[in-house]
Formats: structure tokens, C-alpha cells, sequence
């Protein structure tokens, strides 16, 4: 379709801005406006699928771009960010074959070879990702390409001569903004060489390069919002009247870093549970209830006018979806865990959709916790409070306060996985664990470094390993760094006391 011969060319372009601009909802709008007049318009449905991509919304976001390729099949770029949302979906093999197939049309474009690269790498595919680097042509392995060898060299030998590789690497950047990866990668090398000094000044280049924003005020608010809504007479009857659904699902939630890769993997190894990691549908779930509220309070305080008829019936939708994604059902003996985080905002609405399902709630100390989101680069712009202590302080107080909220609610029961117990005590912790989500013991829970699943998150590499203790009090190795960040929790925590 040519600029000239599309009506909503302008549009486009307008909401293009937005999206270059960080200003998601708005380009959303405009994208969802047009394909409500054209529903198969290629570029507004790759964009948004791009676009959802930037939000964390894997799921739509392969829908979106899967229907742009329907409509304009073997399209490079289609193709290239296609293979993002798989592998933000942890879709692996799938972000492989996406790859491969722009690859084919654009024979060794150094973009994809590094992408492709990075997937390889989260796959545990070391050897696979080592040759694709090596097809780069000369001159084209920038420096997200030096980080993925970084990571390669340091797994596979000595991380101390690594890590001075790195830092020499770190050191003639003159954009740290075009070295993100890098620099989160020396700074994580120089960690595990024991170079700490040299780590915190990595740390600080690479999250302040990330330019992310967080307004913790208005964070704070949608707490405030949510735990009033909750807490009303007319929501708690509506939590008390629902008894079914949600049988097969085990939400694995808490902080960021705070284990819940780990604890997923441990479950997962039992055969009786599917890993579904970090799905998108309780989100989508939140929007759709909105959606159909009969008050335009929008979330969460149109549940005031919801009936016990609706969250019945968007169960029963979001249990199809939960089948459509995995392509299997769910019950008692054959349980799916879904891994997001943020759910932690969601225990409420989980319990108004899924009364049946388990929750997991993962906890870590609170300054390990956060420094192991400091030192993370995440996926697309999603956990943008992780690239500064301050914004972590917040967000991690708000975490704790909600979760206090559905401790004392009344409507769920929490199964609590404390990160420096599980390391230390793992048998004990793992049969509790097995236990309190009623599995019979099964002794493959022992050994989560063997299974075969493969993990797309953060954690892929950790993951790997038996289960150790080398992160518990990492904080205290930063403890000139992480002053800032314990004056804001403590400061946050003493606003909410005040208050």
C-alpha cells in the first residue's frame, strides 16, 4: 500500500511519533482507531504488534504482527519483529524460524544474525550462537554482539579475565546509549570476577542510559485505588460468592529477581505441571472486565457496579485463552503455572476470575531483591522503575503493601516461598512447596537445573544451575550504592506509616 493510497497514512506517522515519544497509550489509540476502520491494514497491525511488544504484551503483540504477515507475507521487517515477540513470549523455536526466514531474504543481515544470536544464547544453544556471531561481516559486530561473546566466554571459562575483555570493551564506548547490553554485561561479569567497585560504575552508566521513566506518585495512587476497591462490602461479597474455576493454574508471582524463575522451574520439573511463564492473560483479563463494566469508572473501581454473573463469565473466557495458549486443558492433576510477576497487583481480580487457583507468592530480602533488578536490562520497556534505586524503593514498598492488602484480605491463601530458605533449606522448602499446591512429592523437584524447559526470561542462565546461595546479601558487597535506596524504602515506608 503506497503513502499516497492510504487514507490513514498521516495517522500512522502520528502515532509513530507517540510511540518513538514513550507515549504508548496514545500511539495505541491510533493504531487500534485505524484497524477499527481497516482490520487488516499491515503496517497498523505490525506497529501496534511492535508497539506491544515495547509494553510487555507478547501475546497480542504475535497476534498482531502474525495477521500483518497474512497480509503481506515475506516482509523483512515483519518477520525480524516477529521474531522479538516470540521470543518475548518465549516462543524460542519460534523466534528461531523467524530469523532464519528473514535471513534468507536478506542474506547475512547483521541485525537479525545478532538476534538470532541472543535466542540461541537464552536456548542454553552456546555452540549455535558462537557460530552465528562468526557469520557477521567484518566490521559489524557492534556491541550488543561483544555482550552475547561476553556472556558466551564467561559461562564457558574464566570470568576475572572476561570481565577486564569487558571493561576494556565498556571503556571505549562513546554512546552509552547504542551499549546498553554491553554495559549491563561487563558490569554482571565484573560482579561474578568480584570486581565490585568496578561493577557499581558500570551499573550506574548502563541504567542511566536506559533513560527509562517512572512517576512513583502516580504508582502509588493506583495502590491506593485498588486496595479501596478491594476492600469495599460489594467486591467482598463478590469474592465470597465465587467458589469454581481456575482448578489447573498456579500463579508463581512477587517481585522481579525474587526467585520466581526458580521456584516455576522447581514445579515445573514435576510432571504433572506446565510451565507456561510469563503470560499476559490475567492483563487482558483486567482490561476485558473493564471493558464490560457497567460503570465508566474504568479500573478498578467499576467493580462497584460489577454482578457476580461477569467475573463468572470472563473466567470462563480467560480459561479458553489459557488452553488456546498452551494447546491443552487444565485441571486437579494436570496444573499450568503462569510466572508474571506483576500478578502481584492481580491477586484480588485472580480470585474473582480463578477462585480455585494456587498462588505463589515468592518473597526475597528487599535490598538483594532490588539491586538484582539494578543490575537487569529487561526485555522491551517493561520494569521501567528498575533503572533507578529511588523508583525501586517505591515500586518495591507499594509491592509489600499490597501484598499486606491480600495477606490480610481474607478471600485467598498465599503459599509463601522465601528466596534464602529455598536456597539453604531446599528440601524442605521444595516438599512445602509441592505440597501446599497438592502434588504428591515427585523427587525430580530437586534437581530443576535438569529439566529440559527452556526459559526465556531474565533468569534463563540461572536457571541452569543447582540451586546455590552465592546471591543472598549481595547487597552487602554495594553497600556505598545501595545507601540511596535504603533511605527511600525507608522513607517510602515511613509515608505510608504517616499516612
Amino acid at each position: 500500500m503506497s503513502a499516497q493510497a492510504d487514507p490513514y497514512g498521516a495517522m500512522i506517522r502520528q502515532a509513530m511519533s507517540h510511540q518513538q515519544a514513550g507515549r504508548f497509550g496514545d500511539a495505541a489509540k491510533l493504531y487500534t482507531f485505524v484497524l477499527s476502520k481497516q482490520p487488516e491494514h499491515p503496517d497498523a497491525l505490525h506497529l501496534r504488534g511492535v508497539l506491544r511488544t515495547q509494553q510487555g504484551m507478547a501475546e497480542g503483540a504475535v497476534e498482531d504482527i502474525e495477521a500483518a504477515l497474512r497480509v503481506k507475507p515475506e516482509t523483512p521487517p515483519f518477520l525480524y519483529n516477529l521474531g522479538h515477540a516470540y521470543r518475548l513470549a518465549g516462543r524460542t523455536d519460534d523466534a528461531v524460524r523467524a530469523y532464519e526466514h528473514v535471513l534468507r531474504l536478506i542474506p547475512k543481515h547483521p541485525p537479525t544474525l545478532i538476534a538470532l544470536a541472543r535466542v540461541q544464547e537464552i536456548r542454553g544453544d552456546d555452540d549455535a550462537a558462537r557460530g552465528t556471531l562468526d557469520l557477521l561481516p567484518a566490521g559489524a559486530e557492534g556491541p550488543t554482539a561483544v555482550a552475547i561473546r561476553g556472556r558466551l566466554d564467561a559461562r564457558a571459562g574464566d570470568p576475572v579475565a572476561v570481565a577486564a575483555t569487558l571493561r576494556s570493551a565498556a571503556a571505549r564506548v562513546s554512546n552509552d546509549s547504542e551499549a546498553v547490553d554491553l554495559l549491563f554485561t561487563a558490569a554482571q561479569v565484573c560482579d561474578r570476577a568480584g570486581v565490585h567497585e568496578e561493577a557499581a560504575t558500570l551499573l550506574g552508566r548502563a541504567n542511566r542510559a536506559k533513560g527509562a521513566r517512572f512517576d512513583c506518585e502516580r504508582f502509588r495512587r493506583g495502590m491506593d485505588r485498588l486496595i479501596e476497591a478491594f476492600d469495599s462490602d460489594h467486591v467482598r461479597e463478590l469474592a465470597g460468592a465465587r467458589e469454581g474455576g481456575g482448578e489447573g493454574l498456579v500463579y508463581v508471582l512477587g517481585m522481579p529477581r525474587s526467585g520466581t524463575s526458580l521456584v516455576e522451574q522447581i514445579l515445573t520439573s514435576h510432571p504433572s505441571v506446565t510451565g507456561g511463564g510469563e503470560l499476559t492473560i490475567v492483563p487482558q483479563l483486567e482490561s476485558l472486565l473493564e471493558s464490560r463494566c457497567p460503570s465508566q469508572a474504568g479500573w478498578p473501581g467499576c467493580l462497584g457496579s460489577v454482578e457476580s454473573a461477569l467475573p463468572a463469565e470472563i473466567g470462563r473466557e480467560g480459561a479458553h485463552l489459557y488452553e488456546r495458549a498452551m494447546g491443552r486443558k487444565f485441571g486437579e492433576d494436570a496444573l499450568l503455572t503462569d510466572k508474571l510477576p506483576s500478578n502481584f497487583r492481580r491477586v484480588g481480580l485472580i480470585r474473582l476470575l480463578f477462585p480455585r487457583a494456587r498462588i505463589v507468592h515468592c518473597i526475597r530480602d528487599a535490598e538483594d531483591t532490588c539491586l538484582s533488578c539494578y543490575m537487569q536490562e529487561f526485555a522491551g520497556g517493561t520494569h521501567p522503575y528498575a533503572y533507578d534505586l529511588k523508583a525501586l524503593a517505591c515500586y518495591y514498598h507499594q509491592y509489600e503493601r499490597i501484598m499486606a492488602f491480600w495477606s490480610n484480605w481474607g478471600f485467598v491463601e498465599l503459599h509463601e516461598v522465601r528466596y534464602e530458605e529455598l536456597v539453604s533449606e531446599q528440601e524442605r522448602v521444595t516438599r512445602a512447596l509441592v505440597e501446599g499446591i497438592g502434588l504428591e512429592w515427585d523427587d525430580a523437584c530437586l534437581r530443576p537445573q535438569e529439566s529440559k524447559r527452556r526459559v526465556a526470561t531474565a533468569s534463563y542462565a540461572q536457571v541452569r544451575e543447582a540451586v546455590h546461595r552465592r546471591s543472598v546479601r549481595r547487597a552487602d558487597r554495594y553497600a556505598g550504592m545501595m545507601e540511596d535506596f535504603r533511605a527511600a524504602l525507608e522513607r517510602e515506608r515511613g509515608m505510608s506509616a504517616d499516612g
